[in-house]
């Protein structure tokens, strides 16, 4: 049986789980469940942090650039495990 989602900020267990995400209900942070159990804790951002970071390249605006750079980071992380 797969371990529970949990939030990696504080750790709960106690998070309200959607189809691709959770929400952490003490932390009011929600992330993509992709991200949980393969990257570090520290390493995964909230669904906001994504965009901020996204937006900080000035070539990553287009939203079709953007979204094949995102996919392949995604094929990237299931490469590895």
């Amino acid at each position: 049986m797969p371990a529970p989602y949990y939030c990696p900020r504080c750790k709960t267990l106690e998070v309200i789980e959607y189809p691709n995400s959770i929400e952490c209900p003490n932390c009011l942070l929600t992330f993509g469940k992709r991200h949980i159990g393969i990257l570090p804790d520290e390493e995964i951002l909230v669904f906001g942090e994504v965009g901020a970071f996204i937006n900080g390249f000035e070539e990553l605006k287009d939203p079709k650039t953007a979204k094949r750079f995102f996919d392949s980071i995604m094929e990237d992380l299931e490469d590895d495990c």
